[in-house]
């Protein structure tokens, strides 16, 4: 789930740093470092060095990553197609006010 989630972090941050992925998913940069070297050791991302600071790495999808990312926004766009099929437009949209005031209210981690 972590790394899923790191993946898509980064496609949509790319040359974010360590710091910015903990933040984001509220994990200490020590655990983040894990999933970092785990997805990296898989060659779906890579660590380049910043120019301004030679012990910050910027993060970006390799090439099977951006692979691996777009096949799974690809399900879930596919899974949403096929759930919503029997919900009106109204009740869509009566769905996404409810869940985004759970969103809002709630104290939800990310």
């Amino acid at each position: 789930m972590r790394q899923a989630q790191t993946l898509n972090f980064i496609s949509h941050h790319p040359g974010a740093i360590q710091k910015e992925l903990s933040r984001y998913l509220g994990k200490p940069e020590a655990t983040t470092a894990n999933i970092i070297k785990a997805l990296e050791a898989r060659d779906l991302i890579s660590r380049q060095i910043t120019k301004d600071n030679e012990r910050q790495k910027q993060l970006f999808l390799a090439p099977e990553g951006q692979v691996l990312v777009q096949s799974v926004r690809q399900i879930f766009i596919d899974l949403e197609e096929r759930v919503s099929i029997p919900v009106t437009s109204e009740e869509k949209q009566v769905l996404l006010s409810l869940l985004t005031r759970i969103q809002t209210t709630a104290d939800f981690e990310p």
